[in-house]
């Protein structure tokens, strides 16, 4: 190969390097780094604003999906669980049955509309809460509130603060 030829590949290959290392540079920078702030909803049920560090605090935020870039999504998921604990308070509220039919919130995300639904064998998602009767999901939906149940189902299955 002569000294033309290896210069035009070796330059080829740094123009392939250099496309390479700028599409790199431009990717969005992982978050959180140290330095960075975010928001996470405190023991005191609000949202509240730090600093990443990296330190054991910021770990246990991560580890628990509690750490959010902006107090609007640290909010929604104050309100989705604010919801999920009135739901739970119901009465008529009773633990989930194997092999059973059970009365649980059903949620179509779709429409959107939340109903009553006699489910067997599922467990998961707003299908962790159930109830005695068909009455007792009615009641439970009237007393939180369909919109408040629909918010938080959204925010908890794909993210949505809306």
């Amino acid at each position: 190969m002569s000294n033309n030829q290896r210069i035009t590949e070796l330059e080829a290959k740094l123009s392939q390097l250099q496309q390479e290392l700028d599409e790199l540079k431009n990717l969005p920078k992982e978050w959180p780094q140290v330095g960075d702030y975010y928001w996470f909803v405190s023991a005191e049920d609000e949202p509240s604003r730090t600093v990443f560090d990296g330190c054991e605090f910021d770990s246990n935020k991560i580890a628990f999906g509690n750490m959010f870039q902006t107090r609007e999504e640290a909010e929604a998921e104050l309100h989705a669980r604010l919801t999920i604990a009135k739901l739970r308070s119901q009465p008529g509220r009773k633990k989930f049955i194997p092999n059973k039919y059970n009365w649980t919130v059903e949620i179509d995300f779709s429409c959107p509309a939340i109903t009553c639904c006699y489910w067997n064998n599922i467990s998961g998602g707003f299908h962790s809460t159930y109830f005695e009767s068909e009455e007792a999901v009615k009641n439970a939906i009237k007393a939180v509130g369909a919109d408040n149940i629909l918010k938080a189902a959204r925010w908890l299955a794909m993210g949505e603060t809306g």
